[in-house]
């Protein structure tokens, strides 16, 4: 599949979009060597970092949202360490976006406990 999304990334408009939903799919590993292909075919796509930031954007909770988007975070720091400066900027803005969820969902969960 990661050869695909490789291939995919540079075709057609449709070729992108699969490419883009395939993303996600796998572990963290299999996750950056996708991200990796994707920017260095792509790397002054806008879209490109969206979907990467957004691919793993958890879609069920169970109780407080807020541990899940601080896990989505902290996967993303690891970005922070890498050598590739795209990758690096992409976990950059990742952390920043799934902190402000937390944080946004943590005050949430205030507001309801101080209801109650």
């Amino acid at each position: 599949m990661t050869r695909r999304v490789g291939k995919w990334i540079s075709g057609s408009k449709h070729q992108r979009r699969l490419a883009l939903s395939f993303l996600g799919s796998g572990n963290w590993r299999v996750f950056t060597h996708r991200a990796r292909l994707v920017l260095n075919a792509r790397p002054n796509d806008a879209d490109i970092r969206l979907a990467l930031i957004y691919a793993r954007e958890p879609r069920s909770f169970i109780g407080s949202r807020e541990p899940y988007y601080r896990a989505r975070a902290n996967d993303y720091r690891r970005w922070l360490r890498s050598k590739d400066l795209r990758l690096r900027d992409v976990g950059r803005e990742a952390v920043e976006h799934y902190d402000r969820l937390a944080d946004e969902a943590e005050e949430r969960d205030r507001r309801e406990r101080d209801r109650i």
